[in-house]
């Protein structure tokens, strides 16, 4: 079983919520969340994300003491995102863009060539 398996599972368990309500209020597909802790690895990082900020919101309105080491783990896992610029053509390698004030997806110019701006998560 995956780590963000398990700990799907145990948070069902200890707070006697179905996968379908979890659904509902992550946008996640049930049949995602079902393979999902049943050991599947998720293939979607977002939606990974996406699960993990909710089971820590819940946790943490449960009043349990707030985010488990653990819990905190799980959320670190591909949390590393770097900005990079990457050349549209040519042999430039691509370059980390530090200065973040350009949203990814976005196609800029710098020496008169196209770059794009992209976020890449680093996963362990």
């Amino acid at each position: 079983m995956t780590e963000i398996g398990k700990r799907l599972k145990e948070f069902r368990i200890k707070y006697q919520i179905t996968i379908p309500e979890i659904s509902r209020a992550t946008g996640i597909a049930k049949e995602n969340l079902y393979k999902w802790e049943r050991g599947a690895k998720p293939s979607d990082v977002t939606w990974y994300n996406k699960l993990t900020d909710y089971l820590d919101k819940m946790e943490l309105a449960a009043g349990d003491g707030g985010i488990s080491e653990a819990a905190m783990q799980y959320k670190n896992q591909f949390r590393r995102v770097v900005t990079m610029r990457v050349p549209l053509w040519g042999d430039a390698k691509p370059v980390p863009y530090l200065t973040g004030n350009i949203a990814a997806g976005t196609v800029v110019l710098i020496n008169e060539q196209p770059e794009l701006i992209v976020d890449r998560i680093e996963a362990p």
